[in-house]
């Protein structure tokens, strides 16, 4: 990998203007400061662990708002669970909303057909309806 490195940066004309290098860990910084020295004597550039720490500080701050993968059986246990409740509920909701409807249209309905529309009104509707018939 030095190598190549080393060819790149001498093709565009930077390898005397690097002053720092970083890998992804100590050892791979010491590993290609050493063999940049070799393949390109003009490099005099060292390798910088303060950089490394920095990159490390921020991956781990990134890293806390990664979203956590469910990877146990218990979390995969509650997801479903959480399906399934879910699942009951819209099927409880439905069947309220048909007894509700029934139980709306029965009301509605006497056994005659007619419909008591004073029942339907407000307290404040029933009120004015008193007021206007009184007057």
């Amino acid at each position: 990998m030095a190598t190549v490195f080393a060819k790149m940066l001498e093709e565009f004309g930077l390898i005397e203007k690097i002053l720092a290098m970083m890998c992804d860990n100590t050892s791979n910084n010491n590993v290609m400061v050493e063999e940049l020295s070799e393949l390109a004597p003009e490099f005099t550039g060292s390798a910088s662990h303060f950089l490394h720490i920095i990159n490390l500080i921020a991956k781990s701050l990134i890293h806390q708002f990664d979203m956590k993968k469910m990877t146990t059986d218990r979390d995969a246990e509650l997801a479903e669970l959480g399906r399934e409740l879910a699942d009951k509920e819209v099927i409880l909701l439905s069947e309220t909303k048909r007894e509700d409807d029934n139980e709306l249209a029965e009301e509605v309905d006497n056994d005659e057909g007619w419909v008591d529309e004073i029942e339907e009104l407000t307290e404040e509707e029933r009120v004015e309806l008193e007021r206007t018939y009184v007057q």
